[in-house]
């Protein structure tokens, strides 16, 4: 492997030549067959002006193109002289982005400092989200009052289960759905909130 390794490395040294001075490495590297490390670093060593010379080096240096210059980005400044969020390649169509799209909004148009745009924002999405609260607080205080038959129901179909009666299993799965079918009770409900937060 360490001799494969070797080869590649050599054979990567040999491509950078000019192709006269190739021609001369290749050969070399084709005579010493198995030993071919030891010939080239030897033939290396031996004639350096073959390999490595003034010109081979200012060659390499001229071929090399400049190094391209940073791209120039203007940045838009908004009303009050400072970049945008989205200059600054922050806001996106993610809802992360939205909130920054919105905390920029208030602070430019109603030149609110960066805190109380933060805290308008926060109260404004509790206003919009209490609804939605108000209607898990209520989804919750119903499956609280299921919650006692439901248990009964989840222990017995425990049991059943434990004992291979498929029969009874189906019938307390039916009679559990239909009670919460009746209190209008749905566990995903509960998780409503959380994942609009």
């Amino acid at each position: 492997m360490q001799a494969l390794y070797r080869h590649s490395r050599l054979s990567m040294l040999i491509r950078l030549l000019p192709p006269a001075r190739m021609k001369m490495a290749t050969r070399y590297f084709s005579v010493c067959g198995n030993q071919h490390s030891l010939c080239i670093m030897t033939s290396l060593v031996i004639q350096p002006k073959l390999f490595f010379s003034a010109t081979t080096s200012q060659d390499i240096l001229a071929a090399l193109p400049e190094p391209p210059l940073p791209p120039v980005q203007e940045q838009l400044l908004n009303a009050l002289g400072e970049p945008s969020l989205s200059s600054l390649g922050l806001c996106s169509y993610w809802p992360s982005g939205w909130y920054q799209a919105i905390l920029e909004s208030l602070h430019v148009s109603l030149e609110l400092p960066w805190w109380a745009a933060i805290a308008t924002t926060t109260v404004l999405i509790r206003l919009f989200l209490f609804p939605l609260i108000i209607k898990q607080r209520r989804s919750l205080a119903r499956y609280s009052e299921a919650m006692p038959k439901l248990t009964i129901l989840q222990d017995r179909m425990t049991n059943a289960r434990l004992s291979g009666d498929h029969l009874e299993m189906m019938r307390l799965s039916k009679e559990m759905h239909q009670l919460m079918t009746d209190k209008n009770v749905n566990p995903l409900r509960t998780m409503k909130l959380m994942f609009v937060q």
